[in-house]
């Protein structure tokens, strides 16, 4: 196939794809949570701050430790984090479960695209999706600069650049929970079981005093996030998130066509996770 024909078809699967994410429930059910969500978190986070800088007139030492970073910025976002971790893997998991669902994913495997293509396609779509519901966090940040209150826009950038990481993450998990799965409630718990499953490990290390589960914690996706939070770029965060997610969409390409066989399946996907584990240790 002639490479502008082989785009062609690429888009019209992107815009396929993209409307039936636009037309899924799980997606508006995300935003009609996420919305008065952010807005309740960023009253609050504005009222606090407020507060706080009324102190900080009478002793200037503590207006030193107040940014709108931490008083704002990441307050409102932490709403967004939120429904990411626990509504967005719902959204993604439509991408591909439904198609294994409805037995469309057989007919979509007879595109001249290949399983690659098919799943950039996907997260694209998935990340338009993702794009939508940043919307009410970005909205809640116009709202606090039009009242003027101070932006520095390399320390957003960087901020919203760990959200965007983590959302990456959490679409390869999802996508490799709705490949492995045999039905789309399946799939999604498969994907809470993850994403509950870093909250768990960032609990556990601490809690508990031992080196080894404090080291493992600092792999968690919300640790990685942290960083960015603190106004940090981190390279081996960055590393480690993209890792996730291009790993587990890759192993979820592993998992889709049908025609092969279960033990190919196992051993590339083992051959993978000692990829992503190297990689994780390096970064």
């Amino acid at each position: 196939m002639a490479l502008p024909e082989h785009f062609r078809l690429a888009r019209i699967l992107l815009m396929h794809e993209i409307r039936g994410l636009l037309a899924s429930k799980a997606l508006w059910a995300m935003l009609l949570a996420l919305s008065p969500l952010v807005g309740y978190s960023f009253v609050q986070a504005v009222a606090l701050f407020a507060e706080a800088s009324k102190s900080a007139v009478e002793f200037p030492e503590l207006a030193r430790g107040m940014t709108p970073l931490d008083g704002i910025l990441v307050p409102t976002l932490g709403a967004f984090y939120l429904a990411v971790t626990l509504l967005f893997p719902f959204v993604a998991i439509r991408a591909v479960g439904q198609d294994k669902q409805t037995g469309a994913a057989k007919l979509v495997e007879q595109f001249p695209v290949g399983t690659a293509m098919l799943l950039a396609v996907k997260t694209l779509a998935v990340g338009a999706a993702w794009c939508l519901a940043a919307l009410p966090a970005l909205s809640a940040v116009a709202i606090w600069s039009l009242l003027g209150g101070h932006l520095y826009v390399p320390e957003l950038v960087n901020l919203l650049l760990g959200h965007a990481l983590y959302g990456f993450a959490i679409t390869g998990i999802a996508f490799f929970a709705a490949a492995i799965a045999d039905s789309v409630a399946t799939a999604a718990i498969v994907a809470l079981a993850f994403t509950l499953g870093f909250w768990v490990l960032d609990f556990a290390a601490g809690s508990v005093q031992s080196s080894w589960l404090q080291a493992l914690s600092q792999m968690s996706l919300t640790a990685a996030l942290r960083q960015f939070e603190h106004g940090l770029f981190s390279l081996p965060h960055t590393l480690e998130a993209s890792g996730i997610g291009v790993t587990l969409i890759v192993v979820a390409g592993v998992w889709l066509p049908a025609g092969r066989r279960l033990p190919r399946k196992i051993g590339l996907t083992v051959g993978l996770a000692v990829v992503l584990a190297a990689l994780l240790a390096a970064a």
